[in-house]
């Protein structure tokens, strides 16, 4: 059994399956290729050859096929992507001194961390 990961336009997971072995032929045709016509999405094979700090495929995430890696949608647009570690980052480092417990929530529109605190 292989997992399957359809694709709209925007490369946007949309469905995730659990299909018949990759090397397996559907009606005479790839498995990937068969899925892909029957769905009319783009589809992917999401659970082999991906990037290893690739996420599982889910629903809402974002395919990369330049660092072939499913990853969470972005959180915020000021955020880029480390496609070595397949994950948005911050602009501003997340405060050292709170790693231990999240103390601080990214504030977008002064592009910096901001600490919580329970008053």
């Amino acid at each position: 059994m292989t997992y399957y990961a359809f694709l709209n336009k925007e490369s946007i997971v949309t469905e995730v399956i659990l299909g018949v072995d990759k090397n397996q032929l559907i009606e005479n045709k790839d498995a990937q290729k068969w899925y892909a016509e029957f769905k009319k999405q783009t589809c992917i094979i999401a659970d082999s050859l991906l990037n290893v700090n690739s996420k599982p495929a889910n629903v809402g995430y974002v395919y990369f096929s330049a660092i072939n890696a499913f990853i969470e949608p972005k959180p915020f647009d000021s955020w880029t992507l480390d496609n070595e570690k397949c994950q948005w980052v911050a602009p501003e480092p997340y405060p050292l001194s709170d790693l231990q417990e999240p103390h601080h929530v990214w504030n977008e529109p002064t592009l910096s961390w901001v600490e919580i605190t329970g008053e």
